[in-house]
């Protein structure tokens, strides 16, 4: 069976602590065919160096630089460069397991599906807290109805899209909840979603600098 392309997007803005380990655990995975798309928000510390020392060990990574504007115009900047035949998307202050792209390409292509969900672990200084939402079986609309009506974590990250769901669709700049606003858009165009219950994703909590850390009326707005 050919292997696919995947794309995987990371959004970098200030994470000269965190974006090594990040960077590390794309590298490392087991499936090989990946390109890896940092988008350097313009960051002010050392992360865009941590960023190239690294890039220079591995030709898969390709750096895009930008001035400072937010975590969906840098997905954005990513999508339009993507190759691959599948897009995921990497906060530069979490990390993956290293078998997080193989056994959900396989299974995205063994169902012939547009989209896998799976299911992730939140990070924090004392505790891990597992987030379990998806299970096997589950069917499209089930995963749908779950994500559209916010009963389901809308986050970018915990997922893998075939590219031809994504058309022309861009992530709404300047707003917060932009993962909550783009998924609806992106299941309804989904013939098959399809669920895999073992938990690849590490979301950092610990990261007090993370923007959803810092709650604020907009939030509320927003959504």
């Amino acid at each position: 069976m050919e292997l696919p392309l995947v794309s995987i997007i990371v959004p970098v803005y200030n994470n000269e602590v965190y974006v090594d380990r990040c960077l590390e655990s794309i590298i490392k995975q087991t499936y090989q065919n990946i390109e890896i798309i940092v988008v350097n928000d313009g960051s002010t510390d050392t992360s865009l160096d941590i960023c190239k020392k690294i890039a220079k060990q591995d030709n898969r990574i390709k750096i895009i630089n930008q001035k400072n504007s937010g975590v969906s115009a840098a997905r954005n900047a990513g999508l339009e460069k993507v190759k691959g035949e599948f897009i995921t998307f990497v906060d530069s202050d979490d990390w993956v397991a290293n078998n997080f792209i193989e056994d959900n390409i396989l299974l995205l292509q063994k169902e012939s599906a547009d989209m896998v969900c799976f299911n992730l672990k939140e990070v924090y200084n004392d505790k891990i807290v597992d987030i379990n939402q998806f299970f096997y079986g589950m069917t499209t609309d089930k995963i749908q109805e779950g994500l559209i009506l916010d009963k389901m974590s809308s986050y970018m990250c915990n997922k893998i899209y075939r590219k031809s769901i994504w058309g022309g669709k861009k992530f709404p700049v300047g707003m917060i909840f932009e993962d909550f606003y783009i998924m609806a858009s992106l299941v309804l165009d989904c013939n098959k979603i399809i669920a895999n219950e073992k938990s690849y994703y590490f979301y950092n909590r610990a990261n007090e600098d993370s923007y959803t850390n810092k709650y604020n009326l907009n939030f509320k707005f927003d959504f």
